[in-house]
């Protein structure tokens, strides 16, 4: 079972979860945790929003084969 929550420094158990929510503020300190384990997508929750969506590889491929 997963964990949810909000975290001002991501772990690596928190690493591995399937979907994260990022800030662009936080991109550095989470970025070498995900890079080879997560497809970032930029998205925004209002314009002035930035956000990075990161979805574990294996679900992302899973969802591009549908």
């Amino acid at each position: 079972a997963g964990s949810h929550g909000y975290w001002s420094d991501l772990s690596r158990e928190q690493a591995s979860s399937p979907l994260l929510i990022i800030l662009p503020s936080a991109l550095d300190q989470a970025l070498p945790l995900l890079e080879s384990s997560h497809t970032l997508i930029p998205r925004g929750l209002r314009d002035e929003t930035p956000l990075l969506i990161a979805i574990r590889n294996d679900i992302w491929s899973n969802y591009q084969n549908q």
